[in-house]
């Protein structure tokens, strides 16, 4: 038999019987002293092997339990501990028995184990926490940590609070059990005092980070009930700072929460959390908030921004911190802000490009309205996207000192007035700067004054505010007394909630009433929209779908509003019941008397087009991935029997009357005449050298249910309202054309947007009745 390959060599000869037998023993003897492990074998593979192994897992557990510690390696002596202390030669007890763990309403034990071996020293720590029949209706988290890590005179975290950095970073093993008992994860990192003025506080909050060096570089769980972003790599634990058990405040673990909420309502930036009982070492530390935070990483994974300025209050003389990017942006703003009077139209077109103006003028509101004491002067968190056209954008973070809290945030609190004095002793002109140049402007100060009416009517009317705070409240019920226990107060919560709900009650007029005395207007009069006398349909103010009919809210004198009366799918408006008001659906006007409106709407005969009739698909910003140069836009006909398309427009102007931004009109081609149901219609937007050579002429045969029209080829009209063109954060519009070519009939069909102010009821659209919400 010939064989393949290289000749035999004498050293590869099979080796005697007596030789392979006295190998045999000899790696027996090493594998029973644990010197020896099987190979080949990666890192995790070894470790595993000279880890103990708890039985059962920790976890939660409604009853005793018994645990025993092994290793699959005999040979070993294991020590273990129940304080948090790394198992050393000389710390723990040495395991000779399984351990019996009782239940209790806050019975938590932590166990570290260790494998010694006597060749070779001690193998890796493990850690198991165990919750036995724990009493609580939240979340439970079990923090494990060296207690010198945190009490150490030297180098403990707790008794140097007001160090930070990496220096002081502590290694933690953490255990997260859901709030229905099951098994969350359980994951080392590392952790950080976090926090401001609040780090001397006995219960101090914590940052914690997720490191390749700890064994994983990110949190990978569900944590939030919301969202689909499911990685983390920081979380903060936050007690509640100011708002914590403590002293004789009126404290209520609830006042980020509520704002959070609020926020969340109008699309606001605002990081998510859940409240969640924390221990360390098996002790009780009282409720805590499990908050996303606030730094590159959640940019990117919440706004797809990768590389951001994000800055904490800059220009602060104590509390200015660079997160991400540098000031250099914000510092030539301010300076271009300080030196031009943003009354001059240009300048203030020019701000208005640097910075996102509606998501300041909530932030700045919300602020206003919830009687923020801890703000201006800090707590600023800001960002934008390192891009062309990026702009500043706020984001909500600390509101712990607001809503009432005693003694510094009273419900007559006139925060307006500290955010337009540039000599306020707490902000200084700096922290006003931008605010108070944007209001010389007329224009702005009237955009600023309209939200501010429909806020204080809206999201910031008791009714609102409070079904906020029950809600929140609701959650934490069951468990507040496990906060109490830990940091005694002799504040009842109950009463506390109760003063957040009195607030909710009364600020609302308060705040009206400064904004009266600040600008010298009229008083604030009621509004009336009544039921439809007929069909059916809503009622918009100022972009606003008000919550219900009938409704009256209260609005500043001398201030101009816009009123839209916004049809239910298969209806369509006929006239008010108020003849003086004439018979358009959109009413504009300025606010002088109290006055009454009401809706007539009639069932729309089926030739009219409807929502819906034609959806948004997609909006591609400078999306190369299909080919196409710069912007587009994918549309799909729905309606039974095919549209016709043609006067048909997609706008990115705010209202349906608006010709400032631009919109692209389908132009009186007889391929649109009658475009099939199922057809997707690419619109290319951006005028490029690129798209001219790839759509010289455009695909208008149907017959594959697909069309592409190209701005540049005459079947889109971008001349009559120009300057279309789609940025990120925008709303986009489909309209159907109305009876005449103007604009103020036309009939809204779709609406898609990510962060923008604009609502489809701008443009007389039911939410209910819009594909893109």
């Amino acid at each position: 038999m010939k064989s393949i390959g290289r000749p035999a060599s004498k050293h590869c000869r099979t080796p005697e019987p007596w030789i392979i037998l006295i190998a045999v023993l000899i790696l027996v003897v090493l594998y029973t002293q644990g010197l020896l492990l099987p190979y080949p074998a990666a890192t995790a593979t070894r470790s595993a092997y000279l880890e103990p192994v708890f039985s059962p897992p920790g976890g939660y557990y409604d009853h005793d339990v018994t645990v025993k510690i092994e290793l699959p390696q005999p040979r070993a002596t294991i020590r273990y501990t129940l304080d948090g202390r790394v198992p050393t030669a000389t710390v723990g007890n040495v395991y000779t028995r399984p351990l019996r763990l009782q239940a209790g309403p806050q019975s938590v034990t932590v166990i570290r184990a260790r494998a010694f071996f006597s060749a070779t020293g001690p193998g890796p720590v493990v850690n198991a926490s165990y919750f036995i029949g724990v009493d609580s209706t939240l979340p439970l988290v079990s923090i494990v940590i060296a207690p010198d890590a945190l009490w150490d005179p030297d180098v403990g975290l707790c008794t140097h609070p007001l160090e930070t950095g990496r220096a002081w970073e502590r290694p933690v093993n953490i255990t997260y059990v859901d709030k229905n008992h099951r098994a969350g994860f359980h994951i080392p990192a590392g952790i950080r005092i976090h926090g401001g003025f609040s780090r001397t506080f006995d219960q101090e909050s914590f940052r914690l980070y997720f490191r390749d060096s700890y064994g994983l570089d990110r949190l990978d769980y569900p944590l939030f009930d919301t969202g689909e972003i499911t990685s983390f790599k920081r979380l903060v634990l936050h007690s509640g700072a100011q708002d914590s058990s403590r002293k004789d405040l009126n404290w209520t673990l609830m006042r980020n929460q509520v704002i959070a909420r609020l926020v969340r309502q109008i699309g606001g930036n605002v990081g998510r959390s859940q409240p969640a009982w924390v221990f360390i070492n098996g002790e009780s530390w009282g409720i805590y908030q499990i908050r996303e935070h606030l730094d590159r990483w959640f940019l990117q994974e919440h706004y797809g921004i990768k590389d951001a300025d994000l800055l904490d209050t800059p220009g602060s003389a104590d509390s200015e911190e660079i997160s991400a990017g540098d000031i250099a942006h914000w510092e030539h703003l301010t300076h271009y802000i300080e030196t031009h009077n943003l009354a001059n139209p240009e300048a203030y077109a020019y701000v208005a490009t640097q910075v996102d103006l509606d998501n300041l003028i909530d932030y700045t509101l919300i602020q206003i309205y919830s009687a923020n004491y801890d703000w201006l002067s800090r707590n600023v968190d800001q960002f934008r996207a390192r891009t062309p056209g990026g702009q500043w954008q706020w984001f909500f973070w600390d509101n712990d000192w607001s809503l009432g809290l005693n003694p510094y945030s009273p419900v007559e609190s006139h925060t307006l007035a500290r955010v337009l004095d540039p000599n306020d002793e707490r902000n200084g002109a700096p922290s006003t700067l931008l605010l108070r140049k944007l209001l010389e402007n007329p224009g702005f100060r009237t955009r600023f004054l309209r939200r501010a009416e429909d806020l204080l009517n809206t999201l910031l009317a008791p009714y609102n505010v409070i079904t906020q705070i029950d809600t929140v409240a609701a959650e934490l019920a069951p468990d507040i007394h496990h906060e109490v226990e830990r940091w005694p107060s002799v504040v009842p919560w109950e009463n506390s909630v109760q003063d957040l709900r009195n607030f909710a009650q009364a600020r609302p007029a308060i705040v009206r009433q400064h904004f009266v005395e600040a600008y010298g207007l009229g008083g604030a009069v009621p509004l009336t929209y009544q039921a439809p006398a007929e069909g059916e349909g809503r009622i918009a103010v100022n972009g606003t779908l008000l919550p219900f009919l009938p409704w009256q809210g209260y609005y500043f004198v001398g201030v101009p509003i816009k009123i839209t009366a916004v049809p239910a799918p298969g209806y369509r408006f006929t006239g008010w019941e108020e003849s003086a008001l004439g018979q358009g659906a959109i009413l504009s006007l300025t606010v002088a008397n109290p006055q009454t409106f009401t809706p007539r709407f009639e069932p729309a005969d089926r030739a009219t087009w409807q929502p819906g009739d034609v959806t948004i698909v997609a909006v591609h910003l400078e999306d190369a991935s299909g080919g196409i140069a710069g912007n587009w836009v994918e549309l799909r006909v729905n309606r039974r029997g095919g549209v016709d398309l043609r006067g048909w427009r997609l706008t990115d102007n705010d209202t349906k009357t608006a010709t400032d931004e631009g919109s692209l009109i389908f132009a009186a081609v007889p391929a649109l005449a009658h475009v099939p149901r199922y057809t997707t219609v690419c619109v290319v937007v951006t005028g490029a050298t690129a798209n001219d050579a790839r759509f010289a002429k455009d695909d208008l045969n149907a017959w594959d249910r697909r069309l592409v029209l190209y701005v540049g080829n005459g079947a889109l009209d971008a001349t009559t309202d120009p300057w279309f063109e789609p940025v990120p954060g925008d709303a986009l519009v489909l309209l159907a054309p109305g009876l005449t070519a103007a604009f103020d009939d036309d009939q809204g069909i779709d609406f898609i947007s990510n962060g923008s102010s604009v609502t489809p009821a701008s443009f007389g659209v039911l939410v209910n009745g819009v594909g893109g919400q």
